[in-house]
């Protein structure tokens, strides 16, 4: 599956150095799987909180894990799939934008914007222990819809509190794939709790704003 991306505003992917020299692919991954538990919790599917001591880990039984680990991995089970991001990526300005407030103020490094961000992804592990499941066709079908609502309501990389990294989709996402997507998250009923105070769709609300290009024009 490829899917296109477009930046909307800067993508941020640091580095040891704390530089954005290039967009990281740990970075993409990570917020994948962070909207992916969000989504999954808020839908009454199960995912644990990778971070802490009672993360998942696979002993044999696929039940044991949740939705999250089967597909991003976990300790003893692998990530089901590789990622590879390609696109031609530049600064949108140099040196440092620096937005005086009040009380404080608010600096933004250049980052990295692209026209057009190509995600390719590809199973290398199936998601089920039974080899006779359509392993393609269900990761296309999450990862389609998982990104489609990045497009519309999230954001990814890092410091995205403060705007970066808010892309669009230009991948169309069929009737069909939420369906998969669903059935992938009842195929099993899970009975561990999520994890307490882990952020879940449910609990969040979303706005958007249009802004008038203008003001900033003048």
């Amino acid at each position: 599956m490829e899917i296109s991306l477009k930046t909307l505003t800067p993508l941020w992917s640091g580095n040891a150095k704390r530089e954005c020299i290039k967009l990281r692919e740990v970075s993409i991954l990570g917020s994948l799987r962070w909207w992916f538990e969000v989504i999954v919790r808020g839908v009454n599917g199960h995912a644990c909180d990778s971070t802490s001591e009672n993360k998942c880990e696979y002993k044999g039984n696929i039940e044991k894990i949740c939705h999250v680990c089967q597909l991003f991995g976990t300790t003893g089970w692998a990530k089901r799939f590789r990622i590879d991001i390609d696109g031609k990526f530049w600064e949108p300005y140099s040196g440092k934008l620096v937005i005086m407030g009040q009380q404080r103020s608010w600096h933004y490094e250049p980052g990295l914007i692209s026209d057009s961000i190509s995600i390719k992804l590809q199973p290398i592990f199936p998601l089920f222990i039974d080899p006779g499941d359509s392993n393609k066709e269900i990761l296309d079908s999450i990862m389609g819809v998982l990104l489609r609502f990045i497009s519309n309501w999230g954001m990814v990389g890092g410091k995205t509190a403060i705007g970066y990294g808010v892309v669009k989709a230009e991948t169309n996402i069929r009737n069909s794939d939420f369906e998969i997507f669903k059935s992938f998250l009842d195929v099993k009923k899970n009975s561990r709790a999520n994890a307490s105070g882990a952020p879940r769709l449910d609990e969040m609300f979303f706005a958007r704003f249009k802004v008038n290009e203008a003001v900033f024009l003048k």
